[in-house]
């Protein structure tokens, strides 16, 4: 009787380990996946990398619905969000994500950001404040107004200066046609 009270009083205690382990592993999930990383620029250092949580990331590290994301000297990242839009971190930028039913939110602990597109808003606190930035717009972590983003020269001339190359091709092409010093008239009857 004695061996059997001891085996009913291990197996319970096995039992209760075993779920308060389950419990715990399925509360400490990271949530939802909500997108991708993409990181673009050259590092300074060879050991410069960006982070999510604290762990080195490479393109296409999975992001999860909450987690900080930082970018060294040199680097940048783009966060593809799915649905909730798309945001790019400068380089020596900070940035405590948050997405909640499609609509993305942070902290910008430093440094810069771009919302590149999104259906609504993002709500960005900075240390001066929130600042709803929407698409086209940037914050830094020292403002509280958002600022559109200018754009770079890097994609290349704009349509003017292929409009001219375009034009002066034309009439040079017209020039050497006419002035080709043939000045006899050619007639497909003989």
């Amino acid at each position: 009787m004695k061996n059997h009270n001891v085996r009913k009083g291990v197996v319970s205690f096995l039992v209760a380990a075993l779920a308060m382990t389950y419990s715990l592993v399925i509360l400490a999930s990271p949530g939802a996946a909500v997108g991708d990383l993409t990181i673009t620029g050259r590092a300074s250092s060879p050991e410069a990398s960006v982070t999510v949580n604290g762990e080195p990331a490479t393109s296409g590290r999975t992001l999860f619905s909450s987690g900080v994301i930082r970018t060294p000297e040199g680097l940048s990242a783009v966060l593809n969000l799915g649905k909730a839009g798309k945001i790019r971190l400068e380089p020596s930028s900070s940035f405590a994500l948050s997405v909640n039913n499609d609509i993305a939110s942070g902290e910008l602990l430093a440094g810069d950001l771009t919302v590149l597109n999104a259906a609504s808003p993002v709500a960005v606190t900075t240390a001066a404040g929130t600042v709803m930035v929407g698409a086209g717009e940037a914050a830094s972590a020292s403002t509280t107004t958002p600022r559109q983003q200018t754009q770079t020269a890097s994609g290349g001339p704009n349509w003017g200066v292929w409009a001219a190359i375009i034009g002066a091709g034309v009439f040079a092409t017209i020039i050497v046609i006419h002035s080709s010093g043939d000045d006899e008239t050619t007639s497909p009857i003989r």
